[in-house]
């Protein structure tokens, strides 16, 4: 029963997040764009999305975060500027400065003793282990070799990230508008699954996920 919760509930965040962060605002602005809605108000109505999400979170949980404060000021200064420029393509833009921010995050985290993948799955893992000895916490102490591995898939996923940022903006100023909410969308899909077929590739071959016997050997190639 422990084991299963926290991967539930894990599961739910990363669905709730996609289909309020991805898939709502590409489909309120393309519903509104049939309906014969302005570029600009139409994506103004899909942007809501996310920023009721975060505010709906910060109300939950009654704390600010680092990133959900970044992440709140970014989308109302976006909003706010696209009403004073009128200007579709800034808004696009927005979340290219979203990712690269998120990318420069992670990349930070690697002058920390706490990488950010490793942080982020270390809860589930440690749940899902059937000894001490198998728990991420305990294999980040012990392990030299686990805590390269940590570094090297946080320092994809950083790098990934900031490159789908310089994509983002120049779609978003070069593109017609009406492709980019759509072409944005399946950029996110490919990138979200291109990192987590990395991870998994790179954890089998590594011994970081699967059997922790193959990490011993694994430590003479990784450290």
């Amino acid at each position: 029963m422990t084991t299963t919760a926290p991967k539930t509930s894990a599961a739910g965040a990363i669905v709730t997040n996609l289909v309020v962060d991805l898939v709502a605002p590409i489909a309120l602005y393309y519903g509104l764009r049939a309906a014969g809605v302005d570029q600009l108000l139409a994506l103004l109505a899909g942007g809501a999305a996310p920023l009721v999400h975060v505010i709906w979170q910060v109300v939950r949980t009654r704390k600010v975060g680092g990133l959900a404060l970044f992440t709140l000021t970014i989308l109302l200064l976006s909003v706010a500027a696209s009403f004073l420029t009128g200007s579709e393509r800034f808004l696009l833009a927005k979340d290219g400065w979203l990712t690269a921010v998120a990318g420069l995050w992670l990349l930070g985290t690697l002058r920390t003793n706490r990488p950010f993948i490793y942080e982020a799955a270390r809860p589930i893992a440690d749940a899902k282990a059937k000894t001490p000895e198998d728990t991420w916490t305990h294999r980040f102490a012990t392990s030299e070799s686990f805590r390269h591995g940590m570094r090297v898939v946080t320092a994809a996923w950083g790098i990934a990230l900031v490159l789908d940022a310089v994509v983002r903006g120049v779609m978003a100023y070069t593109l017609p508008v009406d492709l980019v909410p759509g072409l944005g969308g399946a950029q996110y899909a490919v990138l979200f699954v291109g990192l987590q077929i990395f991870g998994q590739v790179y954890g089998q071959r590594t011994g970081l996920i699967g059997d922790k016997k193959k990490s011993a050997t694994a430590g003479a190639v990784t450290a």
